[in-house]
């Protein structure tokens, strides 16, 4: 029995998504599966991840992902759908606040993500959350082993013999060089130095060794890294307490080594590392690039605490007309070499003006946050990401680096897809308060928006059920590789001007414990109809008129299984 009507204002897509979520079987028989993450004001719902092969040439997405979370704010985190178990489904992962959690500028809520999937690198994610009501949506670069992108290197060998008496021989392995990677490691273990597990203890037998090292040239190698090196916290040689911290990336590498199937963690006498370095590697302490002389700090990732600590200093000199450290490390984990800047935590908050109206609907940008001297994107976690940018609107931008002026860029696109520059700011202050920058250029001519109306029914619950999602929604133009955010529909209501008419599109996002995927939707006037597994019919109709459209979906039945994740 038909109970209740309602009508939304959504995006084109959102339609295809609602006729999934009354029946997901039925919706995954046409369209492999595209879920709408419904969500009542029980959660809060600031964080959204994508896991995705950091290799855009590769055509292996990471699959079978697990992740580890921890930190203080671990214990905080749930599910859209309440469950304190944080998964990762065809890689997509919602985070969940409840609001008595709801973190502020004073008071953030901190944890560290460790991913894990068949066939990649380990990935660590440090995560800060200031605003509930902000969402974030992250992509996460894993590595792939046997495919690493330009940038990053993944070396392996055997280490034969191994005897408590120590190594018989000198161990070497070195990382490859090539066109698209002109930086390289040694790393050196002298003859009779013994390899210790987790208790010190020696271990006897063959043992196999995985080198990972990674560049600060590549876009691919600094994208795999931001979880780690953008915000993150840290400690001094004694312990003292540096709080978060961004680093200016001279190298980074990890190494892992087994023997038989226990796990090497120390070595009874120190490896030596020598490091080539990028001469345009930029040296917070001189403010300038680096060169033979200068002094830069070694860290190693405490894997506990999930902090840096730094392990000793190591001094740049000249060889072979290039640069490079050399210096000592005791055990294994991922180390890195570079410049801690201190973060300006209260940061800014910019209002923005430009030409589009207030009152228009969403279109969410991509962003980037550049530091003017460097030309090096900062802060990727505020900067990275996507805003809507209307005439008073305001962008946040928390944890940047102190001390450095940066502009805001403006893109088309999606990231890794970003089209034109549309707009570029001037130089200003991240850590300077509440600042007003101007976008002119940013017009709303030529926007293509949309607005949706839905009938929908619960077949079986009493009268007076209205049915009112919050979904996060993420497109990218087809053929595109990273998915981007399209906007957050909240109660039922919302409108996008994203979208181009005539432009093809793939969308996605999330329900529980099923990823939805859309592809090749087509921005022109057509009529779908979908027959449900109940036999009722769902038409879908797009009519557009000038810049303007409209999409109708009509007798949609909502059965009761989901009818109690709706509002009333």
């Amino acid at each position: 029995m038909r109970i209740q009507n309602s009508t939304w204002t959504l995006g084109l897509f959102l339609l295809l998504l609602l006729a999934g979520a009354c029946k997901r079987e039925t919706f995954l028989e046409f369209a492999d599966g595209l879920v709408l993450n419904v969500n009542t004001n029980i959660l809060k719902t600031p964080l959204v991840i994508s896991f995705v092969n950091a290799n855009p040439n590769s055509g292996l997405s990471p699959n079978n992902i697990t992740v580890d979370v921890l930190g203080e704010g671990a214990d905080k985190l749930y599910s859209l759908t309440g469950e304190s178990t944080i998964t990762v489904i065809e890689g997509i992962v919602n985070i969940g606040i409840r609001p008595a959690d709801a973190p502020s500028v004073q008071n953030p809520l901190e944890f560290t993500l460790i991913a894990k999937a068949p066939g990649f690198l380990q990935s660590v994610n440090h995560f800060t959350i200031f605003d509930a009501d902000l969402t974030q949506h992250v992509t996460v670069y894993m590595v792939e082993k046997d495919h690493a992108p330009a940038g990053i290197s993944v070396d392996r060998d055997q280490i034969l013999d191994v005897q408590d008496g120590g190594l018989d021989v000198p161990f070497v392995i070195e990382s490859n060089v090539s066109s698209t990677k002109k930086e390289k490691i040694q790393f050196f273990l002298p003859q009779g130095v013994q390899l210790l597990d987790r208790n010190f203890q020696p271990l006897n037998g063959s043992g196999q060794i995985e080198l990972a090292h990674f560049d600060n040239r590549s876009p691919f190698s600094l994208d795999a890294l931001t979880g780690m090196t953008d915000a993150m916290p840290a400690v001094d040689q004694d312990g003292k307490i540096l709080g978060t911290v961004s680093f200016d990336l001279a190298s980074l590498y990890s190494i892992e080594m087994t023997v038989g199937s226990q796990e090497v963690r120390y070595f009874s006498e120190p490896a030596v590392v020598t490091l080539t370095l990028n001469p345009q590697t930029f040296n917070p302490q001189t403010n300038d690039y680096i060169k033979a002389g200068d002094i830069l700090p070694v860290w190693s990732l405490d894997e506990t605490a999930m902090q840096w600590h730094k392990e000793t200093l190591a001094e740049v000199v000249s060889n072979n007309g290039g640069l490079e450290v050399t210096f000592e490390q005791t055990h294994l984990s991922n180390w890195l070499l570079g410049g801690a800047n201190d973060l300006c935590t209260a940061g800014t908050v910019l209002t923005v003006q430009t030409g589009i109206p207030a009152e228009a609907c969403d279109r969410y940008y991509y962003v980037e946050l550049v530091d003017i001297a460097t030309g090096q994107p900062v802060a990727s976690r505020w900067s990275n990401t996507y805003f809507t940018l209307s005439t008073g609107s305001e962008v946040p931008i928390f944890q940047a680096p102190a001390g450095k002026m940066t502009k805001l860029r403006v893109w088309e696109g999606t990231r890794r897809c970003q089209g034109s520059l549309l707009a570029e700011s001037a130089p200003f202050d991240p850590c300077g308060g509440a600042q007003t920058i101007t976008l002119g250029e940013l017009k709303p001519q030529g926007w293509f928006n949309i607005d949706v109306s839905i009938s929908a029914y619960c077949e079986t619950a009493g009268p007076g059920i209205l049915i009112a999602p919050t979904a996060n929604l993420l497109y990218r133009p087809s053929g595109c590789g990273n998915f981007g955010f399209l906007g957050k529909i909240v109660n039922g209501k919302g409108c996008t001007a994203t979208l181009k008419k005539g432009e093809t599109y793939d969308f996605k996002t999330r329900y529980g414990q099923r990823v939805y995927l859309y592809e090749g939707i087509v921005m022109e006037d057509q009529e779908i109809v979908y027959t449900l597994q109940n036999g009722d019919p769902v038409n879908l109709r797009l009519f557009s008129a000038g810049n303007k459209a409209d999409l109708i979906l009509e007798n949609v039945p909502v059965p009761a299984d989901y009818c109690q994740f709706f509002e009333e």
